[in-house]
């Protein structure tokens, strides 16, 4: 189901998921290309999926969904995988209506990446930065379609 993030006075544009990602992994209002890899993943009990992803977190699990959709102090005792990596929480922002995200880092093993989850009701985004690019700008890329993925009842 896809939904808007862009409208005007007259029309409303609609992007599909993977417009989103594609968005994410595109450059930033600056022109810079901040985001390695995204995906959005539904949270649907029993149905968890990817919706639509960039090639580097198309392997990501029904269960690694499971896992950070869930309670993020079980992710603090043994860290979370997302797809391939293995990950370490650093702090839980997933309630905190200016961040909405759990921001990771990537195992040393697996690039040292910094990561965020951005959580809504049903769904999931999730954005990989680039290598040296600081956990804010990733943060600050996801922000937006999780607030609007919030306020849309996703």
């Amino acid at each position: 189901m896809p939904l808007s993030l862009y409208h005007s006075h007259s029309t409303c544009t609609v992007m599909s998921w993977q417009a989103y990602v594609d968005s994410l992994t595109g450059p930033d209002s600056s022109g810079n290309k901040t985001i390695e890899d995204a995906a959005i993943c539904g949270l649907a009990a029993g149905a968890e999926s990817i919706w639509a992803s960039s090639p580097g977190l198309s392997s990501l699990t029904a269960d690694q969904i499971k896992k950070l959709a869930g309670n993020s102090s079980a992710l603090r005792e043994c860290g979370p995988s997302i797809g391939e990596m293995k990950c370490m929480l650093l702090t839980d922002d997933s309630e905190n209506p200016s961040s909405y995200c759990m921001h990771l880092k990537a195992s040393k093993n697996h690039g040292g990446f910094n990561i965020c989850v951005g959580k809504a009701k049903t769904a999931m985004v999730i954005a990989k930065g680039k290598d040296g690019t600081a956990g804010n700008q990733v943060s600050t890329r996801v922000f937006p379609i999780v607030k609007y993925l919030r306020d849309a009842g996703y």
